[in-house]
């Protein structure tokens, strides 16, 4: 077979028709250089088994349809993901603040008892029936000792609403007179109060308090989860038995603090009742002192107007 010389095209044999190229033999026998080569969109062949092939017209191919839907169902996943993490930490906080709340109501119901038993032999922990009537009959401090509930409840036993799943569970212990975060095997007229509170199985909340013989002494109610003690109210008369007309003076000036607190004073005449004739009156009077940190003290005196 004779080889084409230059500028010709041999298409014999082949069975091929060019078709779609806007393109005539004549242009490709003589190709100056620089002229711009133009691409067939498609070569067919009608007696071939081949298949035509269709040329990409810069579109999306199927590999990189796939990678782009990859890529994005990455993105979309990793956006839940954040989405997802923010609102677990929302809620985590959320069960802080109300688990705290919870632990701060019942501590501060627990130092408002007494240091020991105040009726029975002291023992450590409920004495008596009490362990049976459970909270509301709790006395003293170590009735608490050991003691849980689930849900949690008012002091009269009446579940608190949306704490389905909760539970508040105290501890209390002889605390080290030198390490008051370490526990004693024995007596040390220290207690240390530990209120756990739990939601599910994940403890969100923890308060601990020391209390000691010589604070309930002192100032035996009245307490609160800060360590704030309540103040002492001291009510004075110039003079406890009066004549109707002459003035009494009241003082509550030597009422005391002891966290040097500012106190606030009230005074109360008991009621607005009047008498007359010849029979003598007496008034109670009651002086209230507050420390404005929730610590209330009162003291009363008697006042008697003669006619």
């Amino acid at each position: 077979m004779k080889r084409p010389g230059p500028g010709q095209l041999r298409i014999a044999n082949c069975g091929s028709r060019i078709a779609d190229c806007e393109l005539r033999i004549a242009d490709l026998r003589q190709r100056k250089p620089g002229r711009r080569r133009v691409r067939c969109s498609s070569i067919r062949n009608p007696q071939s088994a081949i298949r035509n092939v269709q040329l990409p017209r810069g579109g999306f191919s199927l590999i990189e349809a796939v990678i782009g839907t990859l890529i994005v169902g990455i993105l979309i996943a990793v956006s839940l993901t954040v989405l997802g993490a923010a609102r677990a930490g929302q809620l985590k906080i959320a069960d802080r603040v109300r688990g705290q709340q919870l632990a701060l109501d019942l501590m501060n119901g627990i130092l408002q008892k007494e240091y020991q038993e105040p009726d029975d032999p002291p023992l450590f922990g409920p004495e008596g029936a009490e362990a049976a009537k459970g909270r509301a009959a709790f006395d003293d401090v170590d009735d608490y000792a050991g003691w849980t509930e689930s849900p949690p409840r008012t002091r009269s036993g009446v579940p608190l609403s949306d704490f389905d799943g909760w539970t508040r569970s105290v501890a209390v212990e002889w605390a080290d007179p030198n390490d008051l975060t370490r526990t004693s095997a024995t007596p040390t007229d220290i207690k240390r109060i530990t209120v756990t509170v739990q939601h599910g199985t994940v403890p969100v909340a923890r308060v601990v308090a020391i209390r000691t013989a010589g604070w309930a002494q002192t100032v035996p109610q009245n307490q609160d989860a800060t360590g704030n003690r309540a103040p002492k109210a001291v009510a004075w008369a110039d003079q406890a038995v009066q004549k109707v007309g002459v003035p009494v003076s009241l003082d509550g000036r030597n009422s005391t603090d002891p966290d040097g607190d500012t106190l606030s004073y009230v005074w109360t005449f008991g009621d607005t009742a009047t008498a007359a004739g010849s029979t003598a009156r007496t008034y109670t009077v009651t002086l209230t002192v507050r420390d404005g940190r929730g610590g209330v003290g009162t003291d009363r005196l008697a006042v008697t107007i003669k006619p």
